[in-house]
């Protein structure tokens, strides 16, 4: 078959030239941190429990190896992450980089 035959030739798979299987992977982020005069939030959502669990852990970490901690809200397979200075009651350039590591964190899981 030449080229030209076989770009003319009927494609399978509902006219796509790949099989097409549903991903086991965790869903991109919709939303960006919404940050305020109190604090910066954002919640992430995956698709299996494992992933999001393995995100959940990797936050924890972090929080014990910064010693600033967030606060977590899980919903099934959603995770809000809540990020204050305490005693200041502003988001401080240490929840930026907590945000900033919740984010890399989540491209890692993905």
């Amino acid at each position: 078959m030449n080229i030209v035959e076989d770009f003319m030739r009927p494609l399978g798979n509902n006219g796509l030239p790949v099989n097409v299987r549903p991903a086991n992977a965790p869903l991109v982020a919709t939303n960006r941190w919404m940050i305020d005069s109190r604090m910066m939030s954002k919640t992430y959502m995956f698709s299996s429990t494992p992933s999001r669990n393995h995100f959940i852990e990797s936050l924890l970490e972090y929080e014990e190896t910064v010693q600033h901690y967030a606060s977590l809200v899980i919903d099934e397979e959603n995770v809000m992450i809540c990020l204050t200075t305490k005693g200041i009651d502003t988001p401080t350039e240490v929840d930026k980089e907590f945000a900033r590591f919740a984010d890399e964190s989540y491209r890692d899981v993905v």
